[in-house]
């Protein structure tokens, strides 16, 4: 994934890279990609920790990570999301608990539409 993308297109909405068979990790600059909606980055072979950095992302509804290598614990900023309706991150190597910032997400409608996590990360 192009680390310059953010300068590039400031102004994205949509970020769609799935099934490409993108190799190595998220770039802590797509936080700079403030009017971002969605982001799919599902069904690669990405590595790494989940940038704390998509915690920037106030205006993301949709984030898929699933189905990659991605390693560590997931990041409490992701509970700054406030407008996020659709999380998966399921089938990773991620670690550790569900953070309650995440857990506590809550969009106009209730609570998230549609959460996907593995076993050993979901809320309670």
């Amino acid at each position: 994934i192009p680390r310059d993308l953010a300068l590039l297109f400031s102004s994205l909405e949509v970020l769609k890279f799935d099934y490409v068979n993108f190799k190595g990790s998220i770039p802590s600059e797509i936080g700079m990609l403030t009017q971002l909606e969605r982001l799919d980055l599902d069904n690669n072979d990405l590595s790494g920790v989940v940038p704390t950095k998509l915690g920037l992302l106030t205006n993301l509804k949709w984030l898929y990570l699933y189905n990659n290598r991605l390693s560590g614990q997931v990041p409490s900023e992701l509970g700054d999301l406030s407008q996020l309706e659709r999380l998966s991150i399921r089938s990773n190597d991620l670690t550790g608990t569900m953070p309650e910032e995440v857990c506590r997400l809550r969009t106009p409608s209730g609570t998230l539409s549609w959460l996907l996590l593995t076993a050993r990360r979901r809320c309670s």
